[in-house]
Order: C-alpha cells, then sequence, then structure tokens
C-alpha cells in the first residue's frame, strides 16, 4: 500500500495522515510508471501522473491480462513463393492513393505481470488506460528530460528520450551487468527479447517471425540490398528525396554489381510521382526501395499504390520507414510491401541503436544472408555444415545492446498506453497548426503538401533569400529554437513535430523568422 499526499492521486513514499490509499492494482497506468526499483517509485511516477488528474478511489479498473504478441495476425498475403501476383498496373495503383490510413489491427489487452522472481523485476508490464491522460502534450512533456529551454523542432533527426525510457535501459543495464552467464539473468534477458520483438511485431501488424531486431534504419536497408542476386544490368528504383542511408546502400553496389541507379522525382502532385516511377519500372528493376515519408518535406508516399505498381511488373518494394514510424499509422498487411526498415530513435523516442526490418514470410528464403554469425544458425557442425533460422531472425548475430531493446520497448509501451491513434491525431493537429501559422508569415514558402493525408509530422519551407544555414543558427541564439537546414537545398529548413510540441513552442518559431525578415540575419 502507498498514500497518496494532498494535490497528488498517487506517491511512493512518506505517511501522511488522513489522505486516502491505494494499491497499484487499484490505479490504472500507476503500474506502468513504477521504476522497477523500488526507491524510485515516486521520482517515476510523478512523470505520468499529474497533480490535477482526478482519480475515484474504487473506479479505477483492474489491469487486464494479455497474452504475448506471439502471432497477432494471420498472414493474407501470399505464402510460399516469391512470385508476385496482385492486381496490377497505374491504373490500380492510383485507384488508391491514400489506403494508409488504416487500423494498426494491434492488440488492444493489457498484461498484468510485473511481479519480481530471482531474475528480477518483469518487462511485461500492464498498459497505462488513456483515460488517465488528461492532456497529451502536457502528460508526455511531463515525462521530458530538461530540454534547456529550447523548442525542440528535431524529433525527425534524433528525439529526446523519455525518462521512463531511460530509466527501462538503466535498469536493465544493472540487471544484466549482474552476470550475464547466471542462470536466471540470461533467461530473463532471452524472455525479454522476445517480448520485445513480439510488441515491435504487434506496431506494424507484422509476426515476430517476420522482424529482424537492428540497430537503424540503414542496417536494414543494408540486409535487402545485399540479399539480393545482383546481375549485370539490373536496376534499382529511388527517388530524389532519400536519405543517405538509402542512397549510398546502393551507390556502392552500382560499382560492385553494375547495378543501374534510377531516380523518380518527388511532386507534391502524387498521381504524377506514380506516372514517373511507372514509366521508371522495368523488366530489370529488382527492388523499389523508397521512403514512405520524404525527409525532406515530409511528403506522404501512398504505400498501397506504390506496391500495387510496382507488383505489377514483378518487381518488390523496400519501404525506408525512419520517419513514418511512429508518426503516421503502419500496417504492413495493408501496405502489402516486401519489405519495411525502420528506427525508434525518431517518433518512438526510443534509445538510439534500435530499430527493426520486417521481412514478409514468403521474402526470407528469398533474400541471401550476406552478414551471418553466431544466433542466425539453428544447428551446425563442425565441418562447413549449417541450417539458419526460418524466421527474419537469421539476419541477427552476435552481441546486441539488451538494455537499448529494453528502452525500444518501454517506449512502445508508453506510446500504447497513451494509445496510438491519440498520438497520430495529436501529430496531425499540431502540424496543421503550424502549417496555418507559417502561412501567415509574409513571403515564406511552404515546401511540404497542405493536406495532412499527404505529408507527416515534417514541415519543410523556405524564405526567398534567407538561406537556411544562418537561419537556424540565429533562431537557435536568439529563441532557442531547433530546427534542421536541409542538405542541397541552400533556403530550405525542415521542423519537425510531436506531441510534446505547445503552441509556445510554435509561437517562438514564427516569432523568429519575422525578426530575421524584419532585422535581417545579422542583427
Amino acid at each position: 500500500m502507498v498514500d497518496s499526499p494532498a494535490g497528488f492521486p498517487f506517491q511512493g513514499h512518506g505517511e501522511k495522515p488522513g489522505v486516502d490509499r491505494f494499491t497499484l492494482s487499484e490505479i490504472p497506468c500507476i503500474a506502468d510508471s513504477v521504476a522497477l526499483e523500488s526507491e524510485h517509485v515516486w521520482y517515476s511516477v510523478t512523470w505520468i501522473i499529474r497533480p490535477r488528474i482526478a482519480m475515484e478511489r474504487g473506479s479505477a479498473s483492474k489491469l487486464t491480462q494479455r497474452t504475448p504478441a506471439s502471432s497477432p495476425i494471420q498472414l493474407t498475403g501470399p505464402s510460399g513463393s516469391p512470385t508476385i501476383s496482385r492486381r496490377s498496373g497505374l491504373d490500380a495503383a492510383m485507384s488508391n492513393l491514400h489506403p494508409d490510413q488504416y487500423e494498426t489491427g494491434q492488440d488492444d489487452t493489457g498484461q498484468d505481470d510485473t511481479g519480481q522472481d530471482e531474475a528480477g523485476p518483469r518487462n511485461a508490464h500492464p498498459k497505462p488506460q488513456g483515460t488517465c491522460f488528461m492532456s497529451l502534450t502536457s502528460d508526455v512533456r511531463a515525462m521530458l528530460p530538461d530540454l534547456d529551454g529550447y523548442a525542440y523542432f528535431q524529433t525527425s533527426g534524433f528525439s529526446p528520450k523519455l525518462n521512463p525510457v531511460v530509466d527501462e535501459v538503466v535498469h536493465w543495464l544493472k540487471f544484466q551487468s549482474r552476470g550475464p552467464a547466471l542462470p536466471f539473468v540470461s533467461r530473463r534477458i532471452e524472455e525479454l527479447k522476445q517480448d520485445i520483438r513480439g510488441r515491435v511485431a504487434a506496431t506494424v501488424n507484422a509476426t515476430p517471425e517476420e522482424i529482424v531486431m537492428t540497430e537503424n534504419t540503414t542496417i536494414g536497408i543494408n540486409i535487402v540490398a545485399n540479399g539480393i542476386d545482383w546481375k549485370p544490368g539490373d536496376n534499382v528504383l529511388l527517388t530524389n528525396h532519400e536519405h543517405p542511408g538509402n542512397r549510398l546502400t546502393w551507390y556502392n553496389l552500382t560499382g560492385r554489381y553494375d547495378v543501374e541507379l534510377r531516380f523518380a522525382p518527388m511532386y507534391n502532385d502524387l498521381g504524377r510521382t506514380l506516372e514517373e516511377m511507372d514509366r521508371l519500372i522495368d523488366g530489370r528493376t529488382r527492388l523499389v526501395s523508397v521512403s514512405h515519408v520524404s525527409r525532406r518535406t515530409g511528403l506522404r508516399l501512398p504505400g498501397r499504390a506504390v506496391c500495387d505498381l510496382a507488383h505489377g511488373k514483378d518487381t518488390p518494394v523496400l519501404f525506408d520507414g525512419a520517419q513514418s514510424f511512429g508518426a503516421i499509422p503502419i500496417d504492413v498487411r495493408a501496405l502489402d510491401c516486401d519489405f519495411y526498415s525502420f528506427c525508434g530513435h525518431k517518433y518512438t523516442m526510443a534509445p538510439q541503436g534500435t530499430g527493426g526490418l520486417f521481412i514478409r514470410r514468403d521474402r526470407i528464403d528469398w533474400l541471401k544472408p550476406s552478414w551471418i554469425g553466431s544466433h542466425s544458425q539453428k544447428t551446425f557442425d563442425q565441418e562447413g555444415n549449417m541450417d539458419l533460422h526460418d524466421e527474419a531472425r537469421r539476419f541477427e548475430f552476435a552481441t546486441r545492446s539488451v538494455p537499448d531493446q529494453a528502452g525500444f520497448g518501454k517506449a512502445l509501451d508508453i506510446w500504447e498506453g497513451l494509445g496510438w491513434e491519440a498520438i497520430f491525431a495529436g501529430i496531425e493537429s499540431y502540424t496543421d497548426r503550424m502549417k496555418a501559422a507559417l502561412l501567415e508569415v509574409p513571403g515564406l514558402v511552404l515546401e511540404t503538401p497542405a493536406s495532412y493525408g499527404d505529408s507527416s509530422g515534417i514541415v519543410t519551407f523556405h524564405v526567398p533569400g534567407l538561406e537556411a544555414g544562418p537561419l537556424s543558427e540565429s533562431l537557435e541564439q536568439h529563441e532557442k529554437v531547433l530546427v534542421s537546414p536541409l542538405e542541397f537545398a541552400a533556403e530550405s529548413t525542415r521542423v519537425s513535430t510531436h506531441v510534446f510540441n505547445s503552441d509556445e513552442d510554435l509561437e517562438r518559431l514564427t516569432t523568429g523568422i519575422r525578426r530575421i525578415q524584419r532585422e535581417g540575419l545579422d542583427a
């Protein structure tokens, strides 16, 4: 039992007379926020539970049980053969320009597994109930570290990390450091890894068997790029908005395999973009590798339409999901993609060095492992024989940072508890307000599509005559606003939004731009 001091619904330490007392199980969303070491209870709970949240004793629902997400969905795509038979052609693709806004198919139950055993605290936490969160922005900001007064619009590069996520990493680092070979430690670590794989899979509506746990998006791209049996004269289709991770990987292949690179121009007119892709894909196109959301303008490609178009020409599709994962709904079944690579350190606000790659079941054997090692195999002998895993984890090997993966899982737990629909709606609402506010700045040109259905949490703009680098530096120095200048576009500035960004942050941004227009960059 713990007591509740005046003004707070919950506190972990101290005795105050005349104050109601609650058990953890009586208070939804408390148990998930309690730190895994008891001395951190109050320190951790304040990130989630705010003083103004009203709780009615006796009406709080008990936490429900959730079974491990070992198989969240049934495969609906083709199986057993890499042969693609989809409705095909540009007409089919054009008929489905906005199919990406689907239900994610996530399990909507909780999980109550917070007890401690000889292996240490459990990591399968109950999910907080959405009714606990009175204000999405303020509750997420309450979990943030000190940002030193900055308006942080850099999430599309590197997000700040939520305090409970950092605590999770520290806890598992301490636990693993007790001795990784200790039986109870190694057992809990293996349980943790499989639990996180299941949570990651459920987030994109995949099965755990289709997920490779990676350190970033680029590793996933490299797994696919180096797993294809390239022939001289083959080509791969990119766009002109790709991140270096989805460029340099392919630049490296051109010299090794005599592969041709083709670049489809990205237009805010998505029909025109699809027409260019249709023109560039031919019988020698081995892969379409494109960003689901453009890092340059936030333009959201119509994912299913791209897959319909490519599959109509027997060409598989790899999405770079670095800017989409955690920012917009992702359902790999509804997209019907072959591969989807993503990272945790942007919109899910998970640690650096976390991510995943979805490989559709029928593509696992089709894709040849280029780098493998210990843990890639089911069996091997001393005579050169081996049998790799039948699952996507055959592409994983050697030692990984389990504490960072634990932080990834914790971040997903938090967002699921807050409600993915609420997160996506919050990003959309704030982004729309930002676009409207920027368009009120005289002379400012918005490069991102006005319609949120065609965009995401990235907003890119330029002010004619003002270079983005000096503009960004001026905003940082005077208004403490962090934005990002874009390479290869001297005047383009990128702003990325999240649910923790406030209206005051937005006001500082627009005020700073107007100041620069009025006083110049040298002021």
